[in-house]
């Protein structure tokens, strides 16, 4: 009974409802960087980043996303390591008459260990209430254990997890210190108060456009840092779940031959990237794409 048809079909429900609103916030946030900076509107960015990233994902199948996500991960990482250099020399030898690093409160927002229960974001509520969803990340998540079965051997499976386990662990220091950089430049001229930026996800996005826009290529690199994060995530899902609904419920259900199960796959696949896409076009009527991604995400896969 405990794998039985109900079952493996509420479980698949679940991981396509967890991931479709993954990728959609994925997709927004990059949207709306790229209207932000360029004044792209949000509606037509959303639908062009969705469908790159299940175009390439449904022609060029699981290895072709892997040495895409190769590529793009490196790019993804350089655009909020040259956001934390920015505002490093802007505070040293720029312009602009920021206050020293040593007078900022690093530990109101970061490392904060009181025990107060009313805080949202402080260590504890971020060790318990993120163990699940990491811990279903890197060992039970479809699209990471795709990649694990995919490995040539044993061995070398491991030696992606501990690989992969190391950089994610990296780019969230990086993002980390982003963040501290964001709330060390704004700390006195709060975009959100003045009305500069309708909500937090545009903060990032108007320090861009305000701050390196007038320097040639770094408001491109910014662009294709979050663009790179954002088609990777969503071409990644779309794979997954194209594998997913063919296992569980084409195969099981609805058998083809051989011969078809390729082009059956592909069509699963562009049929998951355009709900995403569709579904991305409704996040800003929801809340914070931060906010969707960590509730969704705790929620769904803490049962796992």
């Amino acid at each position: 009974m405990r794998y039985n048809a109900f079952i493996s079909l509420t479980a698949c429900a679940i991981y396509l409802i967890l991931m479709q609103s993954v990728g959609a916030a994925l997709i927004f946030s990059a949207a709306l960087t790229a209207s932000t900076i360029f004044g792209i509107p949000v509606t037509a960015a959303s639908i062009m980043f969705g469908l790159i990233g299940t175009y390439y994902a449904a022609v060029a199948g699981l290895r072709g996303v892997v040495w895409t996500d190769c590529l793009q991960a490196l790019i993804t990482l350089l655009a909020p390591l040259v956001i934390i250099g920015k505002v490093a020399y802007d505070s040293t030898v720029g312009s602009l008459p920021l206050r020293p690093w040593d007078d900022l409160q690093v530990h109101k927002y970061i490392l904060d260990v009181s025990f107060d229960l009313t805080k949202e974001e402080n260590v504890w509520s971020c060790l318990v209430g993120g163990a699940a969803s990491f811990l279903y990340r890197t060992g039970f998540d479809q699209m990471v254990l795709q990649r694990y079965l995919a490995s040539r051997n044993l061995n070398a499976a491991q030696r992606t997890a501990i690989v992969g386990s190391l950089f994610s662990a990296l780019y969230y220091l990086v993002l980390m210190a982003a963040a501290a950089a964001m709330i060390y430049r704004f700390r006195d001229c709060d975009p959100l108060m003045s009305k500069s930026v309708s909500s937090l996800d545009q903060l990032l996005p108007f320090y861009v456009k305000r701050e390196l826009a007038p320097l040639l290529g770094f408001s491109g690199i910014f662009l294709a840092g979050v663009v790179s994060s954002s088609t990777s995530a969503a071409s990644s899902i779309v794979n997954s779940q194209a594998a997913v609904l063919y296992v569980d419920v084409v195969a099981k259900y609805f058998p083809i031959s051989e011969k078809w199960a390729s082009t059956t796959t592909k069509a699963l696949a562009f049929a998951s990237g355009i709900i995403m896409t569709a579904y991305s076009l409704a996040v800003p009527f929801i809340g914070s794409t931060m906010r969707i991604f960590l509730l969704i995400n705790s929620a769904v896969t803490g049962p796992f």
